[in-house]
């Protein structure tokens, strides 16, 4: 899979329909978490080999080895942040087409209304910073639970989770060119009367935005809109909101959250909530793209044990030394 997606993603960059940026925002933090991970990985080796009275020699050897399968075990994370960022210039050079008025009459249909401009009511500068530190902490949840998977030795889960993140981020990413969707903030800005920015300075944030750097006391809400705003997309105006992947990665890292430890899926809980209830607050999504993201959630759950097991070491026969 990963050859596949390299070599289309070749295709496109020879074309010249985006130019590739293998640094970009969201990977650099990511290989940044990395970077942390892997030292704490080797310290824990080096520990582990020291209580087992191992030579020096032999403790470099078990940490370069635990360092190296951490390393293949974790990399699919960031490759995943990577194409995405990369993917966003090309949904919106893909097509000129978007469907937000059919999203929009689908939200009038099965709820009676529109939940984003409802929650105009309650909106306040204090409640969308605190809503956007939670949308922006979705990978904080991710490498959490993964990395609790990790450390307990669950290496059989560790992987389902794995491949349920990697399964419904890619399926996810090819929604995105079958659904193209701006989502409500940019396609309907004009119905909005209560205004995110507040009494910000408009023109210093658009300068700040130009040198690529993030207003200080609009940190969070800038990190968010990084994900899918023009101002961070070279001008253009990505079409990756149907399905809500902040939904369908949201209910996917508590189930697993849970299936590890209830204690851990209960500490998770609120913050996953709020970080769901984000998407449609922050006028990121329609509500529709919620239950699109919620129905791949329960694909990915249906179909993960099997993909799991594909390339997975054999378990242990009995009577096997």
């Amino acid at each position: 899979m990963a050859l596949a997606l390299a070599g289309a993603y070749g295709v496109v960059v020879t074309a010249g329909l985006v130019d590739f940026a293998l640094l970009s925002y969201f990977t650099i933090k990511g290989l940044q978490v990395l970077g942390v991970l892997v030292v704490l990985a080797a310290a824990r080796s080096v520990w582990r080999s020291r209580r087992a009275g191992l030579a020096p020699a032999a403790r470099a050897h078990a940490a370069a080895s635990d360092v190296g399968g951490f390393v293949r075990d974790w990399i699919p994370w960031v490759v995943l942040v990577s194409v995405y960022e990369n993917s966003l210039l090309l949904t919106a050079r893909a097509t000129n087409r978007v469907l937000d008025l059919e999203m929009f009459r689908l939200d009038e249909i099965l709820f009676r209304g529109h939940v984003d401009q409802w929650l105009q009511q309650v909106t306040t500068t204090p409640l969308t910073i605190w809503v956007a530190f939670f949308y922006d902490s979705l990978y904080l949840y991710m490498v959490g639970v993964g990395g609790i998977l990790y450390l307990l030795g669950r290496h059989a889960a560790f992987r389902r989770y794995l491949v349920s993140f990697l399964t419904a981020g890619y399926v996810g990413y090819a929604l995105y060119f079958a659904f193209p969707v701006v989502g409500p903030y940019t396609f309907f800005d004009e119905i909005y009367v209560v205004d995110f920015e507040g009494a910000r300075d408009g023109t210093r944030a658009a300068l700040l935005r130009l040198e690529g750097a993030d207003d200080p006391m609009h940190v969070f809400y800038d990190v968010a809109r990084r994900i899918s705003g023009k101002d961070y997309s070279d001008g253009a105006i990505p079409r990756n909101c149907f399905p809500s992947l902040h939904t369908a990665w949201g209910i996917l890292i508590l189930l697993h959250a849970f299936r590890a430890s209830r204690r851990l899926g209960a500490i998770l809980a609120v913050p996953v909530a709020i970080m769901i209830f984000g998407t449609v607050y922050l006028r990121f999504h329609y509500a529709i793209d919620l239950v699109a993201g919620a129905m791949l959630a329960w694909f990915v759950e249906t179909v993960s044990p099997s993909l799991a097991r594909i390339g997975a070491p054999a378990p242990p026969r009995p009577g096997d030394a």
